[in-house]
């Protein structure tokens, strides 16, 4: 049997792009996320937006930026990329300093030393084994930092999972869900995962990490909820 894929899955591209214009409602917790009971919510989004707002102000890829809801807050050139058309429509206009670019993680169309850091949010722990392989290795060409925003394990979380999720126009969507180990470099992690069903996450890490041969981990800040 062949591995999962998830940056080149059609379906969860697919799903993605639909949601683009109510993917904040997830952040922000309206839509179809005002009614969960989410103590703690909005304190720990604050928390992260001032974590990325914080870095210092450098030549950035935001790989899988996504709507750009934290593109938007790093200092410095700016590049949002993501596959998904829809998300970078809503993103665009949030960088009006940078660019935006639909290209895939797993083949950045982007010079050797681009750029001096890579960041991706809740994008890396979706990925199996060997798409995290080709991400890395994209990374480590493109820059010489990268920072790691994704959620941590959690007791009683099954680590790998499918949910079954919802969108504003009734449409169902199947897709991978899980979390990352925080105790463990992006390049040593071994597990399988990705973001839990949103709304039900908690805080995972922030990683920043020189990349290199002899390149270690090393916590950034506080967490952040998953998507």
């Amino acid at each position: 049997m062949s591995e999962p894929a998830f940056a080149r899955d059609r379906a969860t591209a697919a799903y993605y792009d639909q949601r683009a214009p109510e993917y904040d409602d997830w952040y922000r917790g309206t839509g179809l996320f005002a009614a969960r009971d989410r103590p703690g919510w909005a304190e720990e989004v604050d928390a992260l937006v001032d974590l990325v707002r914080g870095l210092p102000a450098a030549r950035t890829l935001d790989i899988a930026c996504g709507s750009g809801f934290l593109t938007r807050h790093l200092a410095g050139m700016v590049v949002g990329l993501d596959q998904s058309p829809s998300m970078l429509t809503v993103a665009r206009p949030r960088i009006p300093g940078g660019r935006v670019l639909v290209a895939d993680a797993l083949a950045l169309p982007v010079t050797a030393g681009a750029f001096d850091r890579v960041l991706t949010g809740h994008f890396y722990g979706h990925l199996p084994p060997r798409e995290r392989a080709a991400f890395l290795a994209q990374a480590r060409r493109a820059a010489l930092e990268l920072v790691v925003i994704d959620t941590a394990l959690r007791p009683g979380i099954e680590p790998e999972q499918w949910q079954e999720r919802v969108l504003n126009d009734g449409s169902r969507h199947r897709c991978s869900s899980g979390s990352c180990d925080p105790s463990s470099s992006p390049s040593r992690s071994a597990v399988r995962s990705s973001s839990p069903a949103p709304g039900s996450s908690r805080p995972g890490p922030v990683r920043r990490r020189r990349q290199g041969a002899r390149a270690g981990g090393r916590a950034a800040g506080s967490g952040s909820p998953a998507r």
